[in-house]
C-alpha cells in the first residue's frame, strides 16, 4: 500500500479557516461529516458523499492514518 507523509500530526490544531479548502471546513466527530468553508455543504467523511446542497458530487476520500506522530495518507 503506497503512503506518502503528510504532516505530523500535531500540526493540525482544532478548527477551521473561511475561504479555504474542504480540509479546512469544520467538521462533527459525532456525525463524522465535515461543512465546506466557501459553499457550506455537508459531506459524509467516510465517503465523500454529500448531504446537503449545494454540492451534488462526492468528493475523492482516501485512507488515513498516524503512525509515530505523523499523519499518513494511503494512495493506491
Amino acid at each position: 500500500m503506497p503512503e506518502l507523509d503528510v504532516a505530523p500530526a500535531d500540526e493540525f490544531p482544532p478548527g477551521s479557516h473561511d475561504d479555504g479548502p474542504l480540509c479546512e471546513g469544520d467538521w462533527d466527530e459525532e456525525t463524522c461529516t465535515v461543512v465546506c468553508p466557501r459553499h457550506g455543504s455537508q459531506f459524509e467523511l467516510s465517503t465523500g458523499t454529500p448531504r446537503s446542497l449545494p454540492a451534488t458530487e462526492p468528493v475523492a476520500t482516501y485512507p488515513v492514518r498516524v503512525a509515530d506522530g505523523m499523519v499518513r495518507v494511503d494512495i493506491s
